[in-house]
């Protein structure tokens, strides 16, 4: 098993350009037989696998034929061992920088790549492991459907902090990590908020140590395994918010609460421990976690 990602950018000298690009990827698997004589085995083809993306139309190059609809396509047909993908994006204008937002994904971690429990303690006993991880196609799709709906852009950073310029963006979203955050990266997104004026949102699952001395696990080698994180890697978010007065605390909270006219759901968060004087903050009666998402 394996995954394919495919990664679509814009030079610079189109930045105002719009409209659509499309065209077909093409993956080649050669079966080959080892020469011990040993059973068949699928592998990738070598320098087989091409992609050609048009914003408008010209000859195709030599071995490609032209499909009905004018689209450049390599004649494959019988193939066994092909696979065509058809690919098609739309491009706008790049947006204003209050309209473009950048989600953090390089420092969320799920599971099989380490112990990462459930978000939702209340869910541990049924799903104790984090699979789905975070990112805009996967836990916080409902956040970028909303966010788009109201006219922002959001980006995925898949990259340390040092790799995104913080003038181009209004804020980084930084939604429940587990990665630590070195001191480079640390120093160099307190520069971008205090010089470049960039927003910073930052939401924080639960961490509590006893809960994560509780929670159970052995492989399948009977080999217990040690809980790498909890919901968020609460110390490295004290550690970097402590310069602006900020900090959460190690306690595991559940409810509801009225936010902007809505019922909002609290499952297994943290709570702001100090914040800044002067600051805005918003209050809510909620239930502290004891034990394995037990409530008391």
């Amino acid at each position: 098993r394996g995954f394919l990602g495919i990664r679509l950018s814009v030079p610079d000298r189109a930045a105002d350009w719009e409209g659509e690009v499309d065209g077909d990827i093409v993956l080649t698997i050669r079966d080959t037989v080892g020469e011990d004589g040993g059973a068949s085995r699928l592998s990738p083809e070598r320098n087989a696998s091409s992609a050609r993306l048009d914003a408008s139309p010209g000859a195709p190059p030599a071995g490609w034929g032209s499909t009905s609809d004018g689209r450049a396509r390599r004649d494959l047909a019988g193939s066994p061992h092909t696979l065509v993908l058809p690919l098609r994006a739309r491009v706008v204008p790049t947006p204003h920088r209050r309209r473009r937002l950048l989600l953090d994904t390089y420092h969320s971690s799920s599971y099989p790549n380490g112990f990462f429990p459930n978000d939702d303690l209340a869910q541990a006993s049924s799903e104790l492991m984090d699979w789905t991880g975070d990112g805009a196609a996967a836990s916080f799709r409902s956040l970028a459907v909303a966010l788009r709906t109201s006219g922002f852009f959001l980006e995925t950073l898949r990259f340390d902090w040092s790799a995104f310029d913080a003038r181009h963006y209004a804020a980084l979203l930084l939604l429940d990590p587990e990665e630590p955050v070195t001191p480079r990266e640390a120093a160099k997104l307190r520069r971008d908020v205090r010089v470049h004026g960039l927003g910073l949102v930052v939401a924080a699952d639960w961490f509590s140590p006893t809960v994560m001395s509780s929670l159970d696990y052995r492989d399948d080698a009977g080999k217990s395994r040690v809980c790498g994180s909890g919901g968020a890697n609460v110390p490295t978010l004290n550690a970097l918010l402590d310069h602006f007065g900020i900090s959460f605390s190690s306690e595991v909270y559940f409810g509801e609460h009225s936010l902007g006219g809505r019922i909002v759901g609290h499952y297994a968060g943290s709570s702001i421990r100090s914040f800044p004087v002067g600051g805005l903050l918003h209050q809510a009666v909620l239930t502290r976690g004891v034990d394995r998402g037990e409530r008391g």
